[in-house]
């Protein structure tokens, strides 16, 4: 198996359709679907029951996003990991495009992949684009400085090779909200791993008012930066100019 597609879900019925049919749509040869229901009281679970086999479903008590991917990330079979929000979707090629960059970079399995996406609204027409800054170019230290300042990158778009999360850990459980953030940072900071840019469009990423409440609840990015900074070495602190 070359690539696990994990999708954490908790309450979608209106959007999970689209997103399950979308990676069930990819050209790319060679991969699993595991969507991890989160304890869902909607209809989602019966939702699932009807693709039957070709998805693999893990019920599981409610215990948030990060907890949810992780299941799916140990419960996968995959060389390359791929996570997409239940409420968005995937371009019909966003696997091929992802991985053959993946295979035509020397550290991809050191890379945190990602793309450029366009927004979609509620009813899942396409709304505008978001066109990342490339920064493949700048030094890893510029890169994790502007990764300090800003979270760019979106967690729906990126691939990563599974060897990572051995090196670096899992999503962080005690997060409500901003997992990606924190694992971004901490794999970047901490571990030396790389953000790469793809440009091109895979994902269709949906902007509604339950996305939003969710996204700025719970812990600041402020605390997750500070936390990340605890974890670094004086030396390091001294690179980007923190506090010893």
């Amino acid at each position: 198996m070359k690539v696990s597609i994990i999708i954490p879900i908790y309450n979608t019925e209106k959007y999970v359709k689209q997103c399950v049919d979308s990676c069930l749509s990819q050209t790319f040869p060679g991969y699993e679907i595991i969507v991890v229901d989160d304890g869902s009281t909607d209809s989602t679970p019966d939702i699932l029951k009807g693709y039957g086999s070709v998805i693999k479903v893990i019920t599981k008590q409610k215990g948030g996003t990060a907890s949810a991917l992780n299941e799916g990330i140990k419960q996968s079979k995959g060389e390359w990991i791929k996570w997409i929000s239940a409420d968005d979707a995937l371009l019909y090629d966003s696997i091929e495009v992802l991985m053959k960059r993946a295979t035509g970079l020397p550290d991809s399995k050191n890379c945190i992949i990602y793309t450029d996406y366009f927004y979609i609204n509620e009813h899942g027409i396409i709304t505008g684009e978001f066109i990342q800054r490339n920064y493949n170019d700048s030094t890893q230290e510029e890169r994790n400085k502007m990764l300090l300042h800003w979270f760019y990158g979106r967690g729906s778009s990126s691939l990563m090779h599974r060897s990572i999360f051995d090196k670096v850990g899992y999503y962080d459980e005690s997060l409500t909200s901003l997992v990606d953030y924190e694992f971004w940072i901490r794999a970047c900071l901490v571990y030396d791993i790389r953000m790469y840019l793809v440009q091109h469009k895979t994902l269709l990423f949906r902007m509604h008012s339950e996305q939003l409440a969710k996204k700025f609840g719970g812990i600041s990015e402020t605390a997750i930066k500070s936390k990340i900074v605890k974890m670094l070495p004086p030396e390091k602190k001294a690179i980007y100019g923190l506090q010893c």
